[in-house]
């Protein structure tokens, strides 16, 4: 058994130790204020990572309690519980139907179930995070986004700008900095670019799928700065192969640098999903050896009944979409004032207690 939330309040007690060292930040003399940064409760167990110079000057001031926090707060956590619950949650039985024994599935299978755990992890995690955010700001604090529309990403490097944001800003501060040698030239960059994506694979777990995850992030990683698209842990990268790289900040070249982006990611998500060699190797073959016809006579779970969850991610890519438009969904309840925002709330219960899934389903970042 390990301690609850160890790799997070390891990473924060870290941080605060190497910004002392490197003199970025004081000591904190009081014990009680330095021992609720590292333990504050809503992030806890899965993040966001909290770094001292963010969060230890708000709890030097005095905490009041305001209605404007408790509708912020209230939002965001309501946002984050629809997220895991109507979508995460109702996703996860078919994504492990067709991932936990992929084995005799089609080709058509194994891409909808990665693409479906691409979007039952985002709800999860960025739910979670989205509670944890509002469960802080109720009571007054400030706590950092880590979720910026990874949907969009055009790159592997720009994904990790979006994803887990403050996972990726730490290891490019406390990891890649550290290995990097700028008069050591571009083997140096890109090695510690492979070292620090591979360890960001390998911190999820010291087995075969979360290895070959890091591997396939670190590679795509190092192809990227190759041609010269700017990576999150290499920011000092310009400069590449110039054909290429025009040509990718073009309209189309976005496009297809987005489509290319989302083919290296569902398989990423797939080797963080699947467990055993035999099953990483079975769906790696067909997610890249495709059947003919692409829905072969083994798309057995493809069934009528999967109109729920067709319904649910088409629920999910609107409201994705739509928010995206206004900035955000916690802006749009923002503007929500007086009667009509009861009706809404009313609406988002009356949809939370039709959609609520049978038995407990666990986030899935509390194992990390």
């Amino acid at each position: 058994m390990l301690p609850v939330g160890i790799s997070f309040y390891t990473f924060q007690s870290m941080s605060y130790t190497i910004d002392i060292y490197r003199r970025k930040i004081e000591p904190e003399q009081s014990f009680l204020r330095f021992a609720l940064f590292v333990a504050f409760f809503p992030q806890l167990v899965a993040g966001p990572i909290l770094r001292a110079s963010q969060f230890i000057p708000q709890l030097r001031r005095v905490i009041r309690l305001t209605s404007v926090n408790l509708n912020r707060g209230i939002d965001l956590f309501v946002i984050g519980l629809v997220k895991k619950v109507v979508v995460g949650d109702n996703l996860a039985p078919f994504v492990d139907t067709l991932l936990n024994d992929p084995i005799g599935h089609s080709s058509l299978e194994i891409w909808i179930g990665a693409m479906l755990f691409y979007i039952q992890l985002y709800c999860d995690f960025s739910g979670y995070t989205d509670m944890a955010r509002g469960v802080g700001r109720m009571l007054g604090f400030q706590i950092p986004r880590n979720f910026n529309y990874p949907f969009l990403s055009r790159s592997m490097s720009e994904f990790w700008q979006r994803w887990h944001i403050t996972l990726s800003s730490w290891l490019h501060d406390y990891l890649f900095v550290s290995l990097l040698d700028r008069r050591k030239g571009r083997r140096n960059l890109l090695t510690a670019v492979f070292i620090t994506m591979f360890l960001c694979g390998l911190w999820h777990g010291a087995s075969l799928n979360f290895v070959l995850f890091g591997i396939w992030i670190a590679l795509v990683q190092c192809v990227e700065i190759s041609f010269g698209w700017r990576t999150s842990v290499g920011r000092e990268i310009r400069h590449g192969h110039r054909t290429l790289s025009a040509f990718s900040r073009e309209r189309l070249g976005g496009w297809l640098r987005w489509a290319i982006n989302l083919v290296v990611l569902l398989y990423a998500f797939l080797l963080f999903r699947v467990t055993g060699a035999e099953n990483v190797i079975y769906t790696t073959r067909k997610f890249f050896l495709i059947d003919i016809p692409f829905a072969s006579a083994t798309s057995t779970h493809l069934t009528p009944d999967r109109f729920f969850e067709a319904g649910i991610v088409l629920f999910f890519l609107i409201a994705h979409l739509l928010s995206r438009r206004a900035g955000g969904i916690e802006l749009l309840l923002e503007r929500v004032r007086g009667p009509a925002r009861i009706v809404v709330y009313a609406v988002v219960v009356y949809i939370l207690l039709l959609l609520w899934p049978a038995g407990e389903q666990a986030f899935v970042y509390f194992q990390f």
